[in-house]
């Protein structure tokens, strides 16, 4: 299997219901089937549902969910932030309890919600997530990523539960995309402590570069990271421990000939991965990003020609 087959691999988690995008549930329900049964389905991930509108997406989707148990849809979905004195996350536990019982039967649609996503930046909204996160429900926690997030992931490393890390690699406007140091910290801090880790927001585009921020026409734009980019730096952070320095180079890369892919390996520069490496790390460690498009991540890897000997 080709090197970038495995860095790709189910690595497109739709949030079409956030921005830029924005779209109507509905909407992003038919997306998510029709990507699910197209060309680049081999791609596509979990769908981002708000724990809130699960209920809501029951009722929408009935049409849409598959019967067959190896097609069941799997489904992330976001609670509020765990605060101290709230019972907000407790209740988007339910939802979730909820859910899942509704979508064992096949009369209702297969779907299940096996992840949560949440934010924290305290050693105590930690130990809530960690007490109230059910054995069977993975966590991607959203860490701040402006200071150095070790001893935060010291303590994620620590828990027996499912606990991964999540960067936010961009936004709407120019200041939400972090500098290209912060990134490559918590990637390679996340390898150091053998902490798993999701991105989302920024991500549409496979190489680095200046892109519109909105699919407004006038929009502002501004210097994007890639998901080749990103996904990439992970792979040599976890199976090389590449340098600081190198990973930031790497994010900051914007030739994709630079990116040297084969059955064998990924390369880049003095630093390679072999094909079975990467397969590894994306399964246990850089799991996936979330992206409010699913065309452009297809068409655009597509059109660089990355793809012309996938075999999926």
């Amino acid at each position: 299997m080709p090197a970038i087959q495995n860095l790709v691999e189910h690595i497109v988690d739709y949030a079409g219901l956030f921005p830029p995008a924005s779209l109507e549930l509905p909407e992003v329900i038919k997306n998510y089937s029709q990507y699910s049964r197209g060309e680049f389905s081999w791609m596509l991930g979990r769908l981002i549902v708000p724990a809130s509108r699960l209920q809501e997406f029951s009722s929408v989707a009935v049409s849409h969910l598959p019967t067959s148990l190896a097609d069941g849809w799997v489904i992330s979905a976001l609670l509020p932030p765990a605060e101290p004195g709230s019972d907000a996350m407790q209740l988007g536990l339910q939802e979730i309890a909820n859910f899942n019982q509704r979508h064992q039967d096949a009369a209702s649609g297969l779907a299940s919600v096996d992840t949560i996503e949440i934010r924290a930046s305290t050693v105590e909204q930690l130990s809530i997530i960690d007490e109230a996160l059910p054995e069977e429900i993975s966590a991607f926690i959203e860490l701040p990523h402006a200071t150095d997030p070790g001893p935060l992931l010291a303590i994620v490393a620590q828990s027996p539960k499912r606990l991964f890390a999540k960067i936010r690699t961009g936004g709407v406007t120019r200041d939400l995309i972090p500098p290209a140091s912060q990134v490559a910290r918590f990637i390679r801090s996340c390898a150091k402590h053998h902490v798993g880790f999701k991105a989302t927001a920024g991500l549409h585009h496979p190489l680095r570069g200046k892109f519109p921020l909105t699919y407004d026409q006038d929009a502002d734009r501004g210097t994007m990271y890639g998901f080749i980019n990103v996904f990439a730096a992970a792979c040599f952070a976890y199976g090389m421990d590449a340098s600081q320095a190198d990973l930031v180079a790497i994010l900051k890369e914007t030739d994709p000939s630079r990116f040297e892919f084969s059955d064998l390996s990924l390369s880049w520069k003095n630093l390679d991965v072999t094909t079975q490496r990467i397969s590894e790390i994306r399964m246990r460690n850089a799991i996936s990003f979330g992206s409010c498009s699913f065309q452009e991540p297809t068409a655009e890897l597509s059109s660089l020609g990355l793809l012309a000997n996938v075999r999926a």
